[in-house]
């Protein structure tokens, strides 16, 4: 019975270490006929990234263009793999939070970041990163978890399919890759 590894990338440390791992895991894989090496990797593991800054996704993209999978596949898929905090304004969320406590999430949120450290983020979506201010990334990923909890479902459900399994459940390893300083 092997197991089966779901690995989450969390800002740009995590994301290139967990891209990195992914590229490593390849490397071993062997292809056969009619399936390719991706097929292969993809049968018992699945790859999350969390990160606020698009750069660090298209650098990973690029600098393994040719090395996986002849560059037909990105290394991060952005539609499948990738949870975009980029797009979201802390300060504009927590500016929302304020307007409607009556949500849970808001309340969580309110609860989570003080209304000074709040107003001290610029009024600007993360598109270039968080700043090594890690609460900007948490606001960001408060109104972005249903994202995350698609993609990790997703990932669950593909690595637990026993028809595709042969009938035979696999114990799931989640590997969980960040930094201590930067902001996501």
């Amino acid at each position: 019975m092997a197991s089966k590894h779901i690995f989450i990338g969390l800002g740009g440390s995590g994301v290139n270490t967990v891209a990195r791992t992914k590229y490593k895991i390849y490397e071993r894989m062997e292809a056969s006929s009619g399936r390719t090496k991706h097929d292969a990797l993809n049968e018992d593991y699945r790859f999350i990234f969390v990160d606020t800054d698009d750069r660090d996704i298209d650098n990973m993209n690029k600098n393994y263009k040719y090395l996986y999978e002849n560059g037909n596949v990105d290394i991060i898929s952005a539609r499948e793999e990738l949870v975009d905090l980029g797009d979201q304004n802390p300060h504009m969320i927590y500016q929302e939070a304020e307007r409607a406590t009556h949500l849970k999430e808001n309340k969580r949120i309110l609860e989570a970041c003080s209304k000074e450290a709040a107003y001290k983020m610029e009024n600007r979506s993360l598109r270039y990163g968080a700043s090594a201010f890690r609460m900007k990334s948490r606001l960001a990923f408060a109104r972005k978890q249903s994202d995350f909890m698609g993609k990790l479902i997703s990932a669950i459900n593909d690595l637990t399919n026993v028809e595709r399994n042969g009938g035979v459940q696999s114990p799931i390893h989640y590997w969980v890759v960040s930094s201590c300083n930067g902001g996501t």
